[in-house]
C-alpha cells in the first residue's frame, strides 16, 4: 500500500482496492468506467472551496503530487509505520501493475483537478525516458484523464509532439510487448514520423542557437527563455536519439549536429551541443564499442573542434565540454590519461586531449582536474 507523507506533520495512506480495480478487467481499456468514476468523484470534491482550502492547509500539493510522480516512475511502495517512533525505517517492496496504474490514475485526476497539467507534461517526459515496459500505460492513463487539457496544450512547446510522436512509433513498432495497438490511439493527432521529428527538432534546436546568440547582443528576447528553450530542444534530441537505432541516429542527428558546430559561435549553445554530441556518442559506444566506425567520426570532429579552439582563442567552458565529450569516446579515464607520458598514445582523441592539455596553464590544469574529478599533481 503507497505511503504518502502529505506534510511534516502529517500522514495518511492511500487506501485503494487495488486487487478489486485490477481483477475487474485486464486491459487499460476495459478500466474506463472505474478510472471516470474515481476521476469525476476526486473534481467533485476538489472543486467545493472549502474543500479546497481545507486540503491546501494540511497538504502541500507539489509534495504530494512529486510522491506520487515518485511512485508511478520507481514503482516502489513504502510500508507503512509508526509515526510517532523516532525513527522512521522505510521498507520498500515492488509495486504492482495495478497499484501503478492506480497511482497514475490518481496523479492525472489531481493535476486535472487542480489544474497542474505542467506537472503531467513533465511527468509524461520523464516516463518517456523510462525503459519500464509499463511506460505506455501510464501515458495512456494521463491522455485518458486529462483529455484535451494535455494533448492540447500549447504551452509546451514541442514537449507533446514528440511524446505523441514517440508513442506512436511504440505501439506500431510493438517496442512495447504486452501494450497492443491501440485502434484509434489518443496520441496519434499529432505525430509525426521518426524523420519529422528529428527535422523538428534540429530546427527548433538551430532556432535556439540563433536566439540565445540574440540576446548576447541584447536582443529584446527574454535570454532565460532563450536557454530554457535551447535545454528543452537538447533534452527532448537525446530523447529521440535513446529511443532510435544507432544507424539511425548517425543517418538522422550527428551530421547535422556537426553542421551547428561548425556555424554556431555563441558560448552557452555551442557548449550544449558539445554536450548532447557526448553524451549520444555514449548510445553508439553501448552499441558497438568503441572502435565503432561513426564513434571514430565523432572523435575525428572533436579533435578538430579542440585544435582550432587553442588558435581561434574559443572560450575555455567551450573548449572542456569539448574535451569532456571527446574523452567520453576513448576508453581511458581523464586520470589515467594524465598519468601517461606525453604524446605516447596513437590514438586520435587521447593524442589530441594530450596536447591541449599540455597548453593549458597550471591555473586552468587544476580547474580542469577539479571539474572532472581528477587529481593531477
Amino acid at each position: 500500500m503507497p505511503y504518502f507523507p502529505f506534510s511534516k506533520n502529517h500522514a495518511y495512506i492511500v487506501d485503494i482496492d487495488i486487487m478489486k480495480f485490477g481483477s475487474c478487467c485486464k486491459r487499460l481499456r476495459s478500466e474506463r468506467k472505474s478510472i471516470d468514476v474515481f476521476s469525476a468523484q476526486l473534481k467533485k470534491v476538489m472543486s467545493d472551496e472549502e474543500t479546497r482550502i481545507m486540503f491546501t492547509k494540511v497538504c502541500d500539493l507539489d509534495e504530494l503530487l512529486t510522491l506520487i510522480q515518485s511512485f508511478v516512475v520507481d514503482g516502489r511502495v513504502l510500508v507503512p509505520v509508526d509515526i510517532s517512533s523516532e525513527t522512521l525505517p522505510s521498507p520498500e517492496s515492488k509495486a504492482s501493475l495495478h497499484q501503478l496504474v492506480l497511482g497514475a490514475v490518481l496523479l492525472a485526476s489531481v493535476c486535472a483537478a487542480f489544474d497542474r497539467i505542467d506537472f503531467i507534461f513533465e511527468t509524461s517526459y520523464t516516463i518517456s525516458r523510462s525503459t519500464n515496459s509499463s511506460a505506455l500505460t501510464f501515458l495512456h492513463v494521463f491522455a485518458y484523464v486529462c483529455g484535451e487539457k494535455l494533448l492540447a496544450h500549447g504551452d509546451y512547446s514541442l514537449i507533446m509532439p514528440v511524446v505523441k510522436s514517440l508513442v506512436t512509433y511504440c505501439e506500431k513498432e510493438n517496442l512495447s510487448p504486452g501494450f497492443p495497438q491501440c485502434a484509434k490511439c489518443p496520441f496519434s493527432d499529432g505525430a509525426v514520423s521518426m524523420e519529422e521529428l528529428s527535422v523538428l527538432l534540429l530546427k527548433q534546436l538551430s532556432g535556439c542557437c540563433n536566439n540565445v546568440g540574440m540576446t548576447a547582443h541584447k536582443s529584446a528576447t527574454d535570454p532565460d527563455d532563450a536557454l530554457c528553450n535551447l535545454g528543452d530542444a537538447l533534452s527532448l534530441l537525446e530523447l529521440l536519439a535513446s529511443k532510435m537505432s544507432w544507424g539511425w541516429v548517425c543517418e538522422n542527428i550527428i551530421n547535422e549536429l556537426f553542421k551547428l558546430l561548425d556555424v554556431c559561435a555563441v558560448e552557452a549553445p555551442l557548449t550544449a551541443v558539445l554536450v548532447l554530441l557526448g553524451q549520444i556518442s555514449r548510445l553508439g559506444i553501448d552499441a558497438n564499442g568503441f572502435q565503432d566506425t561513426e564513434v571514430e567520426n565523432i572523435r575525428v570532429k572533436l579533435s578538430s573542434f579542440i585544435s582550432q579552439s587553442t588558435s581561434n582563442k574559443t572560450g575555455l567552458p567551450v573548449q572542456f565540454a569539448a574535451v569532456n565529450a571527446l574523452l567520453g569516446t576513448t576508453s581511458v579515464s581523464f586520470q589515467e590519461l594524465c598519468n601517461l607520458s606525453p604524446l605516447v598514445s596513437t590514438s586520435t582523441g587521447t593524442d589530441c586531449i594530450q596536447k591541449w592539455f599540455s597548453l593549458l596553464s597550471d591555473e586552468q590544469k587544476l580547474l580542469l582536474a577539479s571539474l572532472l574529478s581528477a587529481d593531477v599533481s
